[in-house]
């Protein structure tokens, strides 16, 4: 029982750092595509 607990606890403990990454992921994209995008049409400009 205490080990499937601790599993459960530990998965659980995975899931939270993988959202977190995704997150942190996802709002970098969101802040550097408009710098990729505006260097991008500059340097082409």
């Amino acid at each position: 029982m205490s080990v499937a607990m601790l599993l459960g606890g530990g998965l659980c403990r995975v899931d939270a750092m993988l959202v977190n990454v995704a997150l942190l992921a996802v709002a970098a994209l969101i802040g550097v595509s408009p710098l990729v995008w505006v260097i991008l049409h500059s340097s082409a400009g």
